[in-house]
């Protein structure tokens, strides 16, 4: 089949959902979003700046793709919360779900998801890619963890029926995620292709129930994953089977289903991942497309929307260089059909996307309501004393918080840990909270004084451990991202924690502290000893940062 390059937009953008480059639209971008607008836009780290910035980006994309095809665009970003907060240089970075949910509170939680949706349509984003429905029933997985709400399917489900209430409640859509469920994996399917080792018979009774929860009352939209339920089995993105047979047929999903970005390994021939999608640098070459027979089948497979998280202008160059593959792939009769039921249910939702702008208070009001402070909307102090009162008595390992000496904060990790802006603010946050004073101790030796976009020159690495002198005769507190998820780190933890410090220095690593923060994953308490006076803060997101600053402060009202 020829197919020209006009035609090839007209036939495949109103099915995808694509990146952009920066924190304001390249003239690029203005024209190609003129002239073949893609069904929407998904935001990351790289297109925020400020609220005032967010509110003129999304209100230009507005009006440029509703003025090129009478709809508006979907506008979506990740802002779960905790670590997955893509909107926090703007709005903050609320708590994760699972510490949201960790006080077992519906009142708590609806306000939480309540007030970040509100902050979310203020900036111009009208469908938020949450609530995450997995259970997250395997504790060394790699990429949920407190994305979830729970390991309990009755108390996952619960939380889903809250969360896509409050999300609507705002006026904005809302997206169920990761079908069937990545809670049971240990791989990331950013990396590679995951096998979860489940029947569909065996994800009825654990991972499906949070799902059909959230689509009877009433999820607009659903992402599914890249993972594969046995050996040798398609993504279950591509799958038709899992698609079309178990979530339309066997769930009676009748909204718009997205698939996760098709850039990412799990989606990919051979588990090859392209360049980092939430890259500032603009992802991969126009050259490294997603193959045309993937967008193919993940059109048949039931797929609505086809997410590429990459910049439009790449995808755009893509579609001129393999033009004559997609228009062979997408020529079938009986895809046509498939695309036409799809292009009826996009529409659909696209309309309903006005909702989240009619009556929408200014982005002066935003920055207004941001400058007296978040609590004014979300009472944060009420918030971090729920979710630490039931860290101190449900949480892994023993969590008795004793007063002691005065505690000062080592970051412990390796690069990686610290590469995240979410990481970085919590990191600053807690330092702001002490009144920036010192020492500080890993990464770097002094308090980074351009805020938490700096990335640190020197971090605490646990795969090259020395002794940590203070000094200044104190012990030092240690607070902790995600060593388990490197053997080393993991290995280094371990050991220090039942070494005695030698004679010449103050405090080793977490040798005998009087008290361990957990900020990245609950269940890396059960690394430290019997014994040791734990706080688990079920993610890493402002409120905790505010309260561990703050009980920093009351250890050192009360030292000698």
């Amino acid at each position: 089949m020829s197919t020209d390059i006009s035609d090839i937009h007209r036939l495949l953008l109103p099915f995808l959902v694509t990146g952009l480059a920066g924190t304001e639209l390249t003239q690029a971008e203005r024209e190609m979003l003129s002239e073949a607008p893609p069904a929407g836009v998904i935001l990351f780290h790289r297109n925020v700046e400020s609220a005032g910035q967010l509110g003129r980006l999304t209100g230009e994309i507005r009006r440029i793709v509703e003025a090129a095809s009478g709809l508006p665009p979907l506008i979506m970003a990740d802002h779960e919360g905790g670590r997955i907060s893509v909107l926090a240089r703007a709005i903050g970075a609320p708590p994760s779900q699972m510490a949201a949910w960790r006080p077992g509170s519906e009142e708590l939680l609806a306000g939480i998801i309540a007030a970040t949706s509100r902050l979310m349509r203020i900036c111009g984003i009208n469908l938020s890619l949450s609530p995450v429905a997995d259970v997250n029933v395997e504790s060394l997985n790699p990429v949920i963890g407190t994305r979830s709400f729970g390991e309990d399917p009755e108390e996952v489900s619960a939380a889903v029926r809250i969360a896509v209430r409050a999300i609507a409640g705002e006026g904005i859509l809302s997206c169920l995620k990761h079908f069937p469920g990545h809670g049971a994996t240990v791989f990331d399917s950013h990396l590679t292709l995951p096998v979860i080792g489940r029947t569909i018979e065996q994800l009825r009774e654990e991972e499906l129930p949070p799902f059909a929860a959230g689509i009877e009352d009433g999820a607009d939209t659903v992402m599914m994953a890249h993972i594969a339920l046995t050996e040798g089995d398609s993504p279950a993105s591509l799958d038709r089977r899992i698609v079309t047979g178990l979530l339309r047929e066997k769930l009676g999903f009748e909204g718009v289903v997205i698939t996760d970005a098709l850039e990412m390994a799990g989606a990919l021939p051979d588990g090859i991942a392209m360049k980092s999608i939430d890259s500032a640098s603009g992802g991969s070459k126009a050259g490294d497309a997603v193959p045309a027979a993937i967008v193919a089948r993940a059109l048949e497979a039931g797929n609505d929307l086809l997410l590429m998280s990459r910049p439009l202008e790449e995808i755009n160059a893509e579609l001129v260089l393999h033009a004559a593959a997609l228009g062979d792939e997408l020529s079938t009769a009986a895809l046509a059909g498939r695309m036409e039921e799809s292009a009826a249910r996009i529409v659909s939702l696209r309309d309903r996307a006005n909702a989240a702008f009619e009556a929408d208070p200014s982005i002066g009001d935003l920055q207004a309501f941001l400058d007296k402070g978040r609590d004014a909307y979300v009472n944060e102090a009420l918030l971090v004393r729920s979710v630490f009162s039931a860290a101190g008595s449900n949480s892994p390992g023993n969590n008795r918080r004793c007063p002691g000496e005065l505690v000062l904060p080592v970051f412990l990790g390796a690069k990686p840990d610290f590469d995240s802006y979410v990481v970085r603010r919590f990191m600053f946050r807690v330092l702001k909270g002490l009144g920036e004073a010192g020492p500080y101790i890993g990464p770097g030796d002094s308090i980074p004084d351009r805020g938490p976009d700096r990335v640190p020159e020197r971090f605490f690495d646990p795969d090259k451990l020395s002794p940590v002198r203070t000094g200044d005769g104190l012990e030092t507190g240690l607070y902790l991202f995600e060593p388990v998820r490197r053997p080393a780190a993991r290995r280094a933890l371990f050991l220090l924690c039942r070494k005695p410090p030698p004679e010449d220095v103050i405090r080793t690593v977490a040798a005998g502290y009087d008290s361990v923060v957990v900020a990245g994953r609950p269940w890396d308490a059960a690394l430290l000893p019997p014994g040791s006076s734990v706080v688990v803060t079920y993610g890493i997101y402002d409120a905790a940062a505010d309260l561990v600053a703050g009980m920093i402060r009351e250890r050192v009202r009360r030292a000698p």
